[in-house]
């Protein structure tokens, strides 16, 4: 059943704004949009199950949780780590949890953010308004949190968080100059060739201990600016849904020796990042963030580009999202 999306912006009236980029502005963020709401808006309506000094724990409609901690164990801004989890007591006791990822916020830099969710899933967008032709991509980051939709039904594996498209645990760098472990994120998809991609942890779907590790599937590989125009010269355009399917999928078995083609308990497609789509025709380049484009009488945020030479050719929805 389609939900409706709310959209939060840094320019919103009442809006909470960042300054320093430290842990505790991410969360001020986080808190205002997910529970508290500000000036005239209201709230996703998520719970937070604790909040620790530099670590806290939100928890949507239906129960996944996702962590986000301090990278350095102080409120600093050098960087939060977001992690999910079927459930967590504290920051450092997670039940099957995702992989540890980050996103950081540069003062002065992309201090911009939008939130666009609902009280099951959530985008983050993390950056500065210029063009879409940036020049540096570490100075924007981006994330998702929240359950897939077109799960299976009941599928306890269905909360992802993803940020930096990691494929195991990582450190975050903590130096001024950081760039290999940020603006590899959301926004990064509109680069990754399928066959050479990082995998998404996801548990069985039966909430057992075991995992498999699923990629995004969508012919992403943008195209170069110089084929593009405006808006206005894009008078149709063909949406493909972004579908986490799994990464050894033609051999791949489940616990029980099942091709995972027919398998319940790990299905071979885990069902698509909300509202999210790759298009077949990219769009321009120099319009200024965040701009949104119409498809079907919906509107739809156009996602940044991590390469200058390159046009965008993700959309998300922020009109409704199926469940």
């Amino acid at each position: 059943m389609p939900k409706a999306v709310t959209i939060y912006r840094w320019d919103d009236e009442g809006a909470p704004q960042f300054v320093t980029g430290k842990y505790s502005e991410i969360i001020a963020v986080l808190d205002a949009c997910l529970l508290t709401g500000y000036g005239n808006k209201q709230p996703l309506g998520w719970t937070k199950l604790f909040s620790e000094s530099v670590a806290c724990c939100y928890k949507n409609a239906s129960g996944g949780c996702v962590v986000f901690s301090s990278n350095t164990g102080t409120d600093d801004a050098k960087g939060t780590y977001v992690q999910a989890a079927q459930s967590a007591t504290n920051g450092t006791n997670l039940v099957r949890p995702g992989w540890k990822q980050s996103i950081k916020v540069f003062p002065n830099h992309n201090v911009s953010w939008v939130v666009i969710g609902t009280d099951s899933a959530v985008y983050l967008f993390f950056g500065y308004v210029s063009k879409y032709e940036i020049t540096s991509y570490k100075y924007i980051a981006s994330a998702f949190f929240g359950d897939l939709s077109h799960a299976i039904t009941n599928d306890a594996g269905k909360f992802v968080a993803i940020c930096s498209l990691a494929n195991e645990d990582f450190s975050l760098d903590t130096s001024s100059s950081i760039s290999s472990n940020t603006g590899r994120n959301i926004d990064h998809l509109n680069h990754l060739s399928p066959s050479s991609s990082p995998g998404v942890k996801i548990y069985d779907a039966d909430a057992a201990n075991e995992f498999t590790l699923y990629l995004p599937d969508a012919p992403y590989l943008p195209v170069s600016q110089s084929s593009i125009n405006n808006l206005g010269a894009i008078t149709s355009n063909s949406l493909m849904a972004v579908t986490l399917k799994a990464k050894d999928l033609e051999v791949a078995k489940d616990r029980s020796g099942e091709f995972i083609t027919a398998s319940t308990t790990r299905p071979a497609c885990r069902g698509a990042l909300p509202g999210l789509f790759n298009t077949l025709c990219a769009h321009p380049f120099d319009v200024v963030w965040p701009s949104l484009v119409n498809y079907g009488g919906q509107q739809h945020l156009i996602l940044r580009v991590t390469t200058p030479t390159r046009a965008s050719k993700l959309i998300l929805n922020v009109e409704l999202w199926n469940d």
